[in-house]
């Protein structure tokens, strides 16, 4: 894109004072116009496809407005979940290596790599026969802070919670 100079105020004065530069430079303008011309109904043109349809575009941009709140809308129940007062971003590929890459004093390698995304057996069932569900470690969000005794309360909960469940059966 290239932009036009206008004329300077030393040309302007040039002009008024000579008729015969103010016909050549007259013509210059009529070829420039012609020039500006075509360019600016070209973009007319794009302008008018693009927006004619004020249905469809208002459709698109509607669709679109809905996608977004979607979106920020289960960020905030995903924050709500958490317990979070602020707001989610979106996962960054860098904020996952750099929260893969840490390393807290008080878990034990073997938990973590547990807590990697592969479900494990945190209760075990004394005997065959018995129907008890078994948790994930995923679910116990205090190990991966070293809270033993916050952990060991969740699981005193969740087995409370199933003991209830057992007993309206």
């Amino acid at each position: 894109m290239q932009t036009e100079r206008l004329n300077d105020p030393e040309l302007a004065l040039k002009l008024q004072n000579d008729p015969f530069l103010r016909l050549e430079h007259e013509n210059e303008d009529k070829r420039a116009a012609k020039k500006r011309s075509r360019g600016l109904q070209a973009l007319v043109e794009l302008q008018d496809a693009e927006f004619k349809d004020d249905y469809g575009s208002n459709l698109a941009l509607r669709a679109q407005f809905r996608n977004k709140k979607k979106q920020l809308k289960s960020r905030e129940q995903k924050a709500k979940r958490l317990g979070l007062g602020i707001p989610l971003l979106d996962v960054h590929p860098d904020d996952v290596v750099a929260s893969r890459a840490v390393v807290f004093k008080d878990i034990p390698q073997k938990r973590r790599a547990q807590s990697s995304g592969r479900p494990t057996k945190t209760s075990k069932s004394r005997s065959t026969d018995s129907k008890v569900p078994t948790t994930t470690t995923r679910e116990d969000s205090f190990q991966h802070f070293g809270d033993s005794v916050g952990s060991q309360l969740l699981r005193l909960k969740t087995a409370k919670r199933l003991a209830k469940k057992r007993a309206r059966k």
